[in-house]
Formats: C-alpha cells, sequence, structure tokens
C-alpha cells in the first residue's frame, strides 16, 4: 500500500500593519530627500520659469548634481538655482490632490559655485560638479556610486522619487523664487506589445505617473532620481532603508501617463567615459 503524501500548508503571510508601512515609507522618504536637490533656471531673466530635480552623487571622489540633460538647456551657470533640504521636520501633502499646492512651504532657491558640467551624447542625461566647499556648508548628502552599479532583480518594492512641480513654484521677487518638493511612489510598468517610441528595456524603464489620474503633469521632475529597496535573500530581523538608485527621470509619455527612467546602468556609462580615474 502507497500512502499518499500530504501537503504540508504554508502558514499564511504576515500582514505588515499599516502604522509600520507608513513610518518605513517616510524613512525612505527621508533618504531620498537628503540625496535630492531641485534645479530652478531663468527666475531673473523674462519669459517661462524652467524647473528640474537631481540626484547627488559621489562619483570616483567627485561631487556629482545628476540630472536630465534637457534640464540644463539653454542656462549658464550662473542662471542656475538649487534647492536642497530644509532644516527641521518634512512637511508632507498629496501634491497631485491639492487645488493650491503652493500652500506648502517652499523652499528658496539660490546660486552654488558648480566647478563644471557635462552632458552625454547618446542619453538625455547631464551632471554638475561641485567643489568641497559646497560640500562641506550644504544640506545635501552624496550617494555612492559604485562603478558596477546595476539594476538588481528582482525588484519587489516600490518605486520611490522626489521632485520639484513646476506648478509648485512661486516668485518671490524679480531675482528670486521658490518650490516645493513632493514624494512619488509607483512601481515598474511594463512595455506591452506596443512600447513607446524610442523605449529600449536595455536602456530604460518605465514608471506609472499615478498622479495623472487628479490631472496633474510631472513638470519639474525631470532629472530625479528613482530609488528601490535593495533586494534582501531573507527578510532582515531589524528593517532599515538600504536603497539603491535605478536611474534618472528623462521623459514622459502623457497618452501612457507613464515616466520614463534612465536606467542606472547608462547614467554610469556615461560618467565613466566622461569622468574616468
Amino acid at each position: 500500500m502507497i500512502k499518499r503524501r500530504t501537503k504540508k500548508k504554508r502558514s499564511p503571510a504576515k500582514r505588515v500593519p499599516s502604522e509600520t508601512q507608513k513610518i518605513a515609507g517616510e524613512g525612505i522618504e527621508e533618504f531620498i530627500y537628503w540625496h535630492t536637490a531641485g534645479i530652478v533656471l531663468g527666475i531673473g531673466r523674462p519669459g517661462t520659469v524652467q524647473v528640474g530635480t537631481a540626484a547627488a552623487v559621489l562619483w570616483k571622489g567627485r561631487h556629482l548634481l545628476l540630472t536630465a540633460g534637457h534640464v540644463l538647456n539653454g542656462a549658464t551657470d550662473g542662471e542656475l538655482r538649487f534647492i536642497f533640504r530644509p532644516q527641521g521636520t518634512l512637511e508632507r501633502a498629496a501634491w497631485y490632490q491639492s487645488t493650491s499646492p503652493q500652500k506648502i512651504s517652499p523652499f528658496p532657491a539660490s546660486p552654488i559655485e558648480l566647478i563644471a558640467r557635462y552632458r552625454s551624447t547618446e542619453d538625455d542625461v547631464a551632471a554638475l560638479e561641485v567643489g568641497s566647499s559646497f560640500v562641506e556648508q550644504s544640506r545635501v548628502r552624496f550617494f555612492q556610486l559604485a562603478e558596477g552599479s546595476k539594476l538588481m532583480r528582482p525588484i519587489k518594492s516600490s518605486l520611490c522619487t522626489i521632485g520639484f512641480p513646476f506648478d509648485s513654484f512661486q516668485r518671490l521677487n524679480p531675482v528670486a523664487g521658490a518650490l516645493t518638493t513632493f514624494s512619488l511612489w509607483g512601481n515598474l510598468a511594463k512595455a506591452g506589445t506596443n512600447p513607446p517610441p524610442d523605449f529600449d528595456s536595455r536602456q530604460h524603464l518605465l514608471m506609472d505617473f499615478l498622479p495623472a489620474a487628479d490631472g496633474r503633469h510631472p513638470g519639474g521632475f525631470s532629472g530625479a532620481g528613482v530609488w528601490y529597496q535593495a533586494p534582501l535573500p531573507e527578510p532582515p530581523r531589524i528593517w532599515a532603508p538600504d536603497l539603491l538608485l535605478a536611474g534618472l527621470i528623462t521623459h514622459y509619455y502623457p497618452s501612457r501617463k507613464q515616466l520614463l527612467i534612465c536606467r542606472i546602468e547608462r547614467v554610469v556609462s556615461f560618467l565613466s567615459r566622461t569622468l574616468p580615474s
């Protein structure tokens, strides 16, 4: 007589309490805020002000602000204004659900001294290099970006990015302005059988832009770093944010309501060519 083997019932997965999820999310956002800068162009000249975002990284001992190449188009170093994390507790608000995003306290934009700027000839990516004197005085932290950085699979966590929405801009006077930061969460999106123009899965990622459902546009998020929690073989006993940079936002597809992300491998390739050891 052959005995049938009975399948051992798996214990149901433990649900993470909502309060714990909230605290974890705030910890991730706090990390990203420290590695994010806003970029404002054209405050002191006639016409529309341009807004972008940058990710602060340390590359082979050089302090860089990575952003989308088109963010810097037509602007001299002297016209660039930057915004970094403010002092004290951060204000959090659902920018895309607010009819008056300007009600959130804005952060003033100010100039900084730049050593050099670099622009990729292959991707919509650029880098601004800053000096050690700025690093010592600033409220930004530089993420150590390794030469062999690449997207780690599988990505089970949500993606998170922090940017400076254009419609949160406030002009303080003819030569000064301010912006507000906001965080976006989402998951990797699939390109499907009809991928968007110029999309290449070896070079790009897609992320759904959920605020589009509320009529918002991601103007100002260009150049923002997109982060994810590093995959682990097993859950740690004590959780802490361990974030990796997935890439930079460079484009938006309104019909698909998706953001295009230049993969970190492409960013590293650009830096390796432009700033060798």
